[in-house]
């Protein structure tokens, strides 16, 4: 509600890795019904961290996120973590073929994580699904996510995959054994760096590499009628480029967020 209060526009997710999902008001559907900000739910699938949501359990969050959406006019759907478990997407599978809910209702995270995934997502997405891949940790992770971005790109996923960079949220190392040997955290930066290199190295048109950031997240989350293009009406959230593709002005909602190089936008207790 402070990014809210501040212009940026913010959305959540109810749940958790775990299933059954952690709630506010007891129930998926009724978070996203009467919680004006919650829009899904997130859980986790073939991850030594998660709960092992079988196929029949994801029909069921599922069907309670979709019907808290048609009530709440929302899109109520599931964003599920991918590990890079032996059964990559195939609970995702198993749940769109023995169910009537419709592709866009489940939306796998982390796509770019194996190759298996990355395959899998492919075929997700000729299936009538949309896929999230994210951002690399630095420079040379980028260049390999690029290269995956552009592969789905290749195969007609063009707006059909949208690319995030899990900003801030806690980044484990583990070893050839699954044991933890680190900690960190992910940053947006990434998404940022992912772009500069999209186009300056990988020469892809820069409205083509903007898709999976701008247009593509607005239409996932119902938001395309004020979100993710630059048109009358639309809500003015921009970014200004220089030469070098670098950022100099930031416009969130209309009014100044970063003015030439320097942060105008920021919270109650900074200077």
């Amino acid at each position: 509600r402070s990014f809210e209060e501040a212009g940026i526009t913010c959305r959540i997710l109810t749940g958790s890795y775990g299933y059954p999902s952690v709630t506010l008001t007891g129930s998926v559907e009724r978070d996203i019904l009467l919680i004006d900000l919650v829009v899904g739910v997130k859980t986790a699938a073939s991850d030594h961290r998660s709960s092992n949501i079988t196929s029949q359990e994801l029909i069921r969050l599922a069907t309670d996120a979709r019907r808290g959406g048609m009530l709440g006019g929302k899109p109520g759907y599931v964003t599920v973590h991918m590990g890079s478990g032996k059964a990559a997407l195939e609970p995702l599978f198993e749940a769109v073929e023995n169910s009537d809910l419709p592709m866009q209702i489940i939306q796998p995270t982390h796509m770019g994580r194996t190759e298996q995934l990355l395959e899998q997502g492919i075929k997700w997405i000729g299936m009538g699904g949309n896929i999230d891949i994210t951002a690399g940790e630095d420079a040379e992770g980028n260049r390999l996510t690029a290269d995956k971005v552009i592969r789905v790109f290749e195969h007609g996923g063009e707006d059909n995959v949208t690319v995030t960079s899990d900003g801030f949220g806690s980044m484990p190392k583990f070893n050839d054994k699954q044991e933890l040997i680190g900690l960190t955290y992910s940053t947006p930066k990434s998404l940022h760096q992912l772009l500069k290199i999209m186009v300056r190295e990988k020469n892809v048109p820069l409205e083509k590499a903007l898709k999976p950031l701008t247009s593509n997240p607005a239409h996932v989350l119902a938001m395309h009628d004020r979100k993710g293009h630059i048109s009358a009406g639309y809500d003015a959230d921009m970014i200004i480029y220089n030469e070098n593709m670098d950022i100099s002005t930031v416009f969130a909602k209309g009014a100044f967020a970063v003015k030439e190089g320097k942060a105008v936008l920021k919270g109650k207790f900074e200077e």
